[in-house]
């Protein structure tokens, strides 16, 4: 495990004799001190004091990339067996997306029924949902704090790598090629790697920075908190426009606003965007 740093030195982290050709995937916290890396069908983790050792086993063979959710868990795609899995303190790794094939499920239905066809990217978000991208499939899901699946991008394997540029990320139709990787800047971009199709593309305020929860309601009245200024915003459920301008139902007070959305679905992944339509670069 190699160090690029800002100063353009490259220098050796650790040397683990037990890596493998296929590791993929990796993560490091903000001093360097604790590093998680898919390595084949096993999740190791390596640390100053006690160097490297096999965190979590008994996968496919296909890991692709992991992260570390809110609560400090390990988080890994498994793209052989089209899911993603957060691994215990014990070790053990519990499937919260995928349903081990590559179809089944789909927009707002169960993470856990859902097909995520070689499943790679994965990338949470503040409030405990997560993107996931897929290779194979070429689709953005958002997994939602209730673990229902949300098509939120879609996409069409070996097609146009700049279809959809400067569309509504979530209008209908297809958008993406061969999904790698999906990440979260600090201002709530999401950036989106098609490797085979040879570049990196960029989705702008998928989750505003100048907004601090979006809560998704499952069952009655969306609440969405907002910042102030921001009540020209348009307000976008899954692949739908709901409400722009928006309009206030009820439920008006500091920060908070509700929305009536009258003959919408209510399992939607809500997102504000200020004033004018996401466009890409």
């Amino acid at each position: 495990i190699r160090r690029l740093d800002p100063d353009g030195t490259i220098r050796t982290v650790f040397s683990d004799a037990g890596l493998g050709f296929v590791g993929r995937g990796l993560w490091v916290n903000a001093d360097g001190s604790l590093v998680y890396y898919a390595n084949g069908g096993e999740v190791r983790v390596w640390t100053p004091a006690e160097g490297g050792r096999v965190l979590a086993s008994g996968f496919s063979g296909g890991l692709a990339n992991l992260t570390v959710d809110p609560q400090g868990r390990v988080v890994v795609t498994d793209r052989n067996a089209h899911s993603v899995f957060r691994i215990g303190s014990d070790g053990i790794p519990l499937r919260i997306a995928g349903n081990g094939t590559a179809i089944g499920g789909g927009d707002g239905q169960p993470a856990l029924a859902t097909g995520l066809e070689e499943v790679r990217g994965v990338a949470f978000v503040p409030s405990g949902g997560f993107f996931v991208g897929t290779h194979r499939g070429s689709d953005i899901w958002f997994i939602d704090n209730e673990n229902v699946a949300h098509l939120f991008i879609s996409g069409v394997r070996n097609s146009n790598p700049l279809l959809g540029e400067g569309q509504i990320a979530s209008a209908p139709g297809n958008k993406l090629s061969e999904v790698r990787a999906v990440n979260l800047t600090p201002g709530g971009d999401l950036i989106i790697t098609q490797s085979d199709e040879s570049n990196v593309r960029i989705v702008e305020n998928t989750l505003p920075s100048e907004v601090g929860v979006l809560s998704i309601c499952l069952k009655g009245l969306p609440v969405v908190r907002w910042a102030t200024g921001w009540e020209g915003g348009v307000v976008e459920e899954t692949a739908d426009v709901v409400a722009g301008p928006w309009t206030v139902a009820r439920g008006w007070e500091a920060g908070r606003a509700a929305f009536e959305l009258t003959g919408q679905r209510r399992h939607g992944f809500l997102r504000i965007q200020p004033g004018v339509r996401w466009v890409a670069p």
